[in-house]
């Protein structure tokens, strides 16, 4: 039996709810206050939450970030690398540690180069 033959059985079926997300922005001018108290605190978290806004970057690659992933002459990022978080597990599956490290992105797409505009350049 093929997938979409099976599919198509289960769709006819069933009816399946997926739970809508509700997606939480910052309004225009929580983004300029939040942006402004960054900027005259001057603390490098707080900055890098700003360079998040401007770019879209995930945490865990804002967090691996280095000088050779900025390239201001072409106003980019190379986004290449991103934290994980994985456990070590006893013998019988329990949780033991959280352990971190650097790797590739999870995804070839993640993969990426981010343009940079003239403020993001400002933050770094």
């Amino acid at each position: 039996m093929s997938w979409d033959t099976v599919k198509r059985k289960i769709e006819g079926k069933a009816t399946i709810h997926s739970p809508k997300k509700k997606e939480i922005a910052l309004s225009e001018n929580e983004r300029k206050s939040m942006e402004e108290t960054a900027l005259h605190e001057e603390k490098v978290s707080s900055l890098l939450c700003i360079l998040a806004t401007y770019t879209g970057l995930r945490i865990g690659e804002i967090a691996t970030l280095t000088w050779k992933d900025v390239n201001l002459e072409e106003a980019v990022l190379n986004i290449t690398k991103t934290v994980n978080k994985y456990y070590i597990r006893d013998k019988h599956g329990n949780r033991l540690k959280h352990v971190y490290d650097i790797g590739a992105t999870k995804t070839e797409h993640s993969t990426r180069e981010i343009p940079l505009t003239d403020k993001a350049i400002l933050i770094i």
